[in-house]
């Protein structure tokens, strides 16, 4: 597959099937950025491990020997983008290159749950996209990928950077956020979320809308939404199943919520997908 790599970068996705398979050690001229999915393993890049789980994205630069060991049975569901540096350059002016490179240092990111589900639909968006479905497949199979690296960029500076140096007013405003990420299957409304923050329904809402430019609903709704799309085309489970998991009792209005953001139902959105 490597030989035959395009010009720009080739994605891979696949579920691979691990139990019994024996270490996988290899090295390439590309670039590869590792997501995976779901399942375990630990990856080794000249004598440094690294332990992947859900959520997990790796960047391994080009030519540099690597061994994928997977410790569990359960199958491993991952996503694998291939670019050549001479591309990766091309993609990115000079403001960007120091950002690339520490990517590439540092290696390894976990997500949190609502970035992993956003980075879920960009990569969906561009395996799509790279079926060519018309002429404007090319053109925006590139600008989902330069939003896919832009949008990696920002989770790695929010985890190494905006943690440590915001103040205690910003802190509070990132712990509730991620409180919503981790807990958006849960019956969370204002009134609780506020009274578990210490704070006033107007205050929590101010803080929510300064920070992310939506309200508390609207931005739990997204949550949700997003979440949903991901476990449409990532799980065997129902419309039922990923209602319930989403926080919604009732999948006849989970299916309108959906519908209401996305323009068309649950399952003709997982059969677009699926048929693509």
């Amino acid at each position: 597959m490597l030989e035959k790599i395009s010009k720009d970068f080739v994605i891979d996705h696949r579920t691979r099937h691990v139990e019994g398979l024996p270490p996988l050690s290899h090295s390439h001229q590309f670039n590869e950025i590792y997501f995976l999915q779901s399942g375990k393993c630990h990856v080794y890049i000249e004598n440094e491990k690294y332990t992947l789980e859900d959520g997990s994205v790796l960047f391994i630069p080009a030519f540099k020997e690597h061994t994928f060991v997977y410790y569990d049975t359960v199958d491993v569901k991952r996503t694998v983008l291939y670019i050549s540096t001479e591309q990766l350059n091309w993609y990115f002016d000079d403001n960007f290159n120091e950002e690339i490179d520490n990517l590439f240092i540092n290696r390894h990111i976990k997500l949190s749950r609502k970035s992993f589900s956003n980075l879920s639909s960009l990569f969906e968006k561009i395996q799509f996209e790279k079926y060519n479905i018309d002429n404007l497949s090319a053109p925006l199979t590139k600008a989902y990928f330069f939003e896919m690296i832009i949008y990696i960029i920002r989770c790695h500076r929010y985890n190494d950077e905006i943690i440590k140096k915001t103040d205690l007013s910003n802190i509070t405003t990132g712990e509730i956020l991620h409180y919503i990420d981790d807990n958006y299957g849960n019956d969370l409304t204002l009134p609780g979320l506020a009274k578990k923050f210490g704070l006033s329904e107007s205050g929590l809402s101010k803080k929510i809308k300064a920070f992310t430019n939506m309200t508390f609903k609207e931005y739990l709704t997204k949550t949700r939404i997003e979440a949903a799309k991901s476990l449409l085309i990532s799980s065997e489970k129902n419309i039922t199943e990923i209602a319930v998991l989403c926080g919604y009792n009732s999948s006849n209005f989970f299916g309108d919520v959906f519908k209401k953001n996305m323009g068309m139902s649950p399952s003709s959105y997982k059969k677009m997908l699926t048929m693509n």
